[in-house]
């Protein structure tokens, strides 16, 4: 019965019947930065990046498989949230919601690699405004914006049923939304991955 068990945990021929999974990640998130209304004593532009923290849930569907295993595509919703801190104590948070597709690549027994693109939309809560010449973050009238990710990782197989996974993203937006000047919000996450 052990000899059984073990040859199903490391063949990974056991594992091409995911059809779905959901993972759970946290980790750092980086955003441009922030200040793009200026005052006498501030640059616009503020520091190169803004540091904070994210957390990002996503459901993924295998939708084709190669015969041998070796390569399957699917189609993946990851649901992102993140927190920076920016200029002047004022802290940032935005949402992104980047459908798309993941190309995923065994490496071996456990280890498989991935890569991701999609598209969709971006939430930004606040922007930047001087009111009486301090910097004030204001409500964004506007709920979304269009966005799109790259990015990719890499899993390690812990069962048949559970992974770690470690995730880099790059969330893709116009300048000047949500009071930020550039375009590329960069998540590096790391957390569980559940297969059924």
């Amino acid at each position: 019965m052990r000899r059984v068990l073990t040859l199903l945990l490391l063949c990974p021929a056991a594992w091409a019947q995911d059809r779905w999974e959901t993972s759970f990640l946290y980790g750092a998130f980086s955003a441009p930065a922030v200040v793009v209304a200026a005052t006498p004593t501030q640059v616009a532009g503020g520091a190169a990046r803004s540091i904070g923290w994210s957390w990002q849930w996503t459901s993924a569907f295998q939708f084709y498989a190669t015969a041998s295993g070796r390569l399957s595509w699917n189609l993946e919703v990851p649901l992102t949230f993140a927190t920076t801190g920016a200029a002047a104590g004022l802290t940032r948070a935005s949402n992104y919601f980047t459908p798309g597709v993941r190309l995923k690549i065994p490496a071996g027994n456990r280890f498989s690699f991935y890569g991701a693109a999609g598209g969709g939309w971006a939430e930004f809560g606040d922007k930047d405004a001087v009111m009486n010449g301090q910097l004030t973050a204001t409500v964004d009238p506007s709920a979304a914006h269009p966005a799109a990710d790259v990015g990719g990782g890499v899993d390690l197989r812990l069962s048949s049923f559970l992974s770690m996974r470690i995730d880099g993203r790059d969330y893709i937006t116009p300048t000047g939304l949500g009071g930020t000047t550039g375009r590329n919000h960069v998540l590096f996450a790391t957390g569980i991955v559940f297969h059924r």
